[in-house]
């Protein structure tokens, strides 16, 4: 199964040093590039541009074309509008602000199998 991520669970699953995690619930998150530069800007914190730099297989960064044609009914930020269309794009989870899955029209829901037992 495959995810994409916005900024905020990375970097403070990486900060607790937790963001092994994410590679043992899903064979590959996706982060598009607008994550992957605030990931990696001077105002974050050292320890997680480090861990960014150096992430596994199971981390990928992908480019996402925003056209005239994507609109939001919000003012979103770079990051979260370009995470958004790459879950699209990807038809993956994507994992919002809060943790929490946030899933697109016409995604595949479906959960880890380590996960199902809490689910049901």
């Amino acid at each position: 199964m495959k995810a994409v991520s916005n900024t905020t669970p990375l970097r403070y699953l990486i900060a607790i040093e937790q963001d092994d995690l994410l590679g043992q619930l899903f064979e590959k998150v996706f982060v598009p590039v607008a994550v992957y530069e605030e990931l990696t800007e001077t105002r974050t914190p050292e320890t997680v541009r480090l861990r960014v730099s150096s992430l596994p297989a199971w981390f990928e960064v992908r480019t996402v074309q925003e056209t005239r044609t994507s609109t939001f009914p919000v003012t979103l930020h770079r990051g979260d509008r370009e995470a958004i269309l790459l879950t699209e794009a990807l038809r993956a989870r994507a994992f919002n602000s809060a943790g929490k899955s946030r899933v697109p029209l016409g995604a595949v829901v479906e959960f880890p199998r380590s996960l199902r037992p809490i689910f049901t």
